[in-house]
């Protein structure tokens, strides 16, 4: 439907959590600033919980004694690593939760940037005398394209 503005209304979606909708200013919600803060703050907590329930599965498929978050999951890691936590400690774990190191990296958002920018530049650090810069610039564009 088209709202007064002309743009495009969101249909109701049945598998939209009730967070997600809060946090977009959903039915009979506070639409002032602190009724957005919590809900934001709300659809937080619901991401930190499934972030929690998906880490256990990773630890209890592979065994993970190191885990490193980068992206959206490095960002909600450090605004919510006890909830995460706590939802680990919630259920048994193949591995003593003790012996499982889970840390945010420190490239957040650019960790698949630099990761890119290393896979593109693999040959001239491997060999820098042997590779001329336009040889690594087609290769690049292989890679990536």
């Amino acid at each position: 439907m088209l709202g007064d503005q002309g743009r495009r209304e969101p249909a109701p979606h049945p598998g939209r959590s009730a967070a997600g909708r809060r946090a977009r200013g959903g039915r009979g919600g506070d639409r002032g600033r602190g009724g957005r803060r919590a809900a934001a703050g709300a659809a937080l907590d619901e991401v930190a919980e499934w972030t929690g329930v998906g880490l256990r599965a990773v630890i209890n498929l592979f065994n993970s004694e190191v885990i490193v978050l980068g992206g959206h999951l490095a960002d909600v890691f450090e605004a919510r690593e006890a909830r995460i936590n706590e939802v680990l400690d919630r259920w048994t774990l193949m591995t003593p939760r003790s012996e499982v190191l889970i840390t945010a990296s420190p490239l957040h958002a650019d960790a698949p940037l630099v990761g890119a920018a290393e896979l593109a530049f693999t040959p001239l650090l491997a060999n820098p005398a042997g590779v001329r810069p336009r040889e690594v610039l087609a290769e690049a564009s292989q890679t990536v394209g």
